[in-house]
């Protein structure tokens, strides 16, 4: 049997506060250490969070960093599907390094999409109540048969 397991290793900006990377280094350490897994499974993790991790847990072999590939493709999407200005574009070409620049912002905004993701469930969930005060609502103006 293989044992997976997976870590949210946070990001290396100090906004992040006490769950920041630097922070949780130890415990995530300590916790891999006991629970001895075949596969680690690493989220957000970037070329910083690698040559840490790459030091101190040499037993394993590092594959990639999924996260900020993604997120690096996403944004070259973005590039290629035309979604911006020429104007906007042109300010990026400036940059010495524009897709390392966009993705180094991202890290700072990164917290959104918990913020959509909250919003939709509380979305749905709104509905759901909504719905079902609808039919308790109906019921209660139906005759009795």
């Amino acid at each position: 049997m293989i044992k997976i397991v997976t870590f949210n290793l946070r990001y290396l900006w100090d906004g992040d506060g006490i769950n920041s990377f630097i922070h949780r280094i130890g415990l995530i350490y300590e916790k891999i250490g006991i629970e001895s897994p075949d596969v680690i499974a690493f989220q957000e993790m970037t070329d910083k969070h690698l040559s840490v991790l790459g030091r101190i847990m040499t037993d394993y072999e590092f594959m990639d960093a999924s996260y900020e590939k993604v997120m690096r493709d996403d944004i070259l999407m973005i590039f290629e599907n035309e979604e911006m200005e020429p104007k906007q574009v042109k300010a990026l070409l400036k940059l010495k390094e524009p897709l390392a620049d966009c993705y180094a912002r991202w890290l700072h905004t990164d917290c959104s999409h918990m913020e959509m993701l909250r919003d939709t469930v509380e979305d749905l969930a709104n509905d759901l109540v909504k719905h079902s005060e609808q039919k308790k609502a109906k019921k209660k103006h139906e005759p009795e048969r």
